[in-house]
């Protein structure tokens, strides 16, 4: 059944709206509904009876069979126009590009396949082919349910298909399960490259004394760029017993505001800063530096690391000035409690990540501090 109610508006006006649910593949039931506009009672009815007669038709369609029972099978190009034709008003045009990528490498992986052929294993040699492209599991993961809605409108909608692959059941582990998402490492960037790096800057020229302490205090203090670039000077306490800057809970990625202490030697930079500013309340100590193609953290990284010659074989193509704030969680010796303060992580499970190279160190040590008669033997 529907209902029909009316529903004001924020800008003083008013709508219909028609509200029904429908019924999914897996036994549940989803709420739909439409605005009508400020029509006429009476027409708003009359669209309420229409829906209501053609959600009868499909259950009983549903429940008895369907006049025409026979399946139309659909090439996958034929599948894409179809599918794409019937959610363009239902998604919004974001989903439908994915919908598009998705259709796109299925075309590449299974060209000459029809609907009435779908099953289980070409599912998984799709999801094989996404995974030698060197797709990541979440992105892997994200297909195969993008390709699972498309076979469930093939089957309920568009007659092309008997039942969705998806919901072929087994003892032999017949569920397609997704892809497990491996954690990588944080990346750490050598002490020879740290030093080279920060050799590399002119701290006479004020643009690249500004980056220098840009990136040194990522590196310092490991926070992040986005945080970094939009401290304002009334964040910045130099005059302290221990200097100290406060990142704003709405900089911050756990919303909760973070103040962390200056490091020594940078203190004077940054009163040098000051002085050739003559900074207001509320300026940014960066405003150079904006999440922009040009001034983008990131792109100001990578001129100092070419300009350095840095190996880049050894850094990876994606290096990032994140790998400051990692080298930082890696390298240090203390407490994981102590840098998970430091990062503001909600959580001391985030911070286990930076635990990996620390553990290697002190098994390292374990394994090095053997006795000295243990050299007679490879004597």
């Amino acid at each position: 059944m529907a209902s029909l109610y009316k529903r004001d508006l924020k800008n003083g006006n008013w709508t219909w709206v028609l509200q029904w649910y429908v019924k999914q593949p897996n036994g549940t039931t989803k709420k739909r509904y439409k605005h009508l506009g400020s029509i006429s009672k009476t027409r708003a009815k009359q669209i309420k009876s229409a829906k209501e007669s053609k959600l009868a038709e499909e259950k009983f369609a549903l429940l008895f069979g369907d006049d025409d029972p026979e399946i139309t099978p659909l090439t996958i190009a034929a599948l894409k126009v179809k599918f794409i034709d019937i959610k363009k008003h239902q998604v919004k045009h974001t989903t439908i590009k994915l919908y598009e990528n998705m259709f796109k490498h299925l075309r590449k992986c299974l060209p000459d396949l029809r609907t009435d052929e779908f099953d289980r294993a070409h599912i998984l040699e799709y999801r094989n082919y996404l995974v030698q492209k060197g797709f990541k599991a979440p992105t892997v993961n994200k297909h195969m349910k993008l390709l699972k809605a498309v076979l469930n409108e093939a089957v309920y909608t568009l007659k092309a298909l008997e039942s969705n692959p998806f919901n072929n059941y087994n003892g032999n582990g017949g569920k397609i399960k997704p892809l497990p998402e491996e954690k990588e490492n944080p990346h750490v960037m050598p002490p020879e490259h740290i030093q080279t790096f920060f050799r590399e800057f002119d701290k006479t020229i004020p643009k690249e004394l500004r980056d220098y302490t840009f990136f040194h205090t990522m590196y310092c203090i490991g926070c992040r760029p986005g945080e970094l670039s939009r401290l304002t000077w009334d964040k910045v306490y130099l005059d302290e017993e221990i200097p100290y800057i406060v990142f704003p809970a709405n900089t911050t990625k756990a919303n909760k505001e973070n103040p962390v202490p200056i490091p020594s030697h940078l203190v004077e930079d940054y009163k040098i800063l000051q002085e050739e500013m003559q900074p207001e309340d509320g300026d940014r100590v960066y405003p150079h530096i904006r999440l922009s193609d040009r001034s983008h953290p990131s792109t100001i990284f990578h001129q100092y690391t070419k300009r350095a010659k840095i190996d880049e074989e050894r850094l990876g193509a994606n290096y990032t000035p994140y790998w400051l704030r990692h080298t930082l969680g890696s390298t240090s010796d203390a407490p994981i409690q102590d840098i998970s303060a430091l990062y503001n992580h909600s959580d001391v499970k985030v911070t286990q990540k930076y635990s990996h190279r620390q553990n290697l160190q002190r098994k390292a040590k374990v394994v090095n501090s053997y006795p000295a008669w243990v050299d007679l033997i490879h004597e």
